[in-house]
């Protein structure tokens, strides 16, 4: 197996260590660099690739006539102060008690090693 170097997230421009897997790889595996990577593929491919675009065209065509309403209803919950057509599908009822104590929240995404946060929880209400 090859001996992997640390190299500069093209991204981000932090240092981590390639996967094994992928001796090549140019970009950390955070969740902002990977959607950056994705974006500069897309648009590299629609650059290059005319059956790509074309493609994709067709597939953003046929969504948009299964979905006529999308934009409208888009507009219409942005007046009302949504942020997301969908956000009121992420409002979910917790339907199990909250215990008051110390819990333990670990950062999932960080540039040096992985960071760990103790907080505590407490009920104020139900609301």
């Amino acid at each position: 197996m090859k001996n992997l170097h640390p190299r500069l997230c093209l991204s981000c421009k932090c240092s981590f260590i390639p996967l094994p897997q992928h001796p090549d790889q140019k970009f950390c595996s955070k969740i902002k660099c990977q959607k950056d990577r994705k974006n500069r593929t897309t648009l590299f491919k629609r650059k290059t690739d005319s059956a790509y675009s074309e493609n994709q065209a067709n597939a953003n065509k046929r969504w948009r006539q299964k979905n006529p309403d999308y934009q409208r209803n888009y507009r219409k919950n942005k007046k009302k102060g949504y942020d997301n057509i969908d956000s009121s599908k992420n409002n979910v009822l917790i339907n199990f008690p909250i215990l008051s104590g110390t819990y333990q929240l670990t950062v999932i995404e960080s540039t040096e090693k992985m960071a760990v946060l103790i907080v505590k929880l407490e009920l104020i209400s139900i609301s």
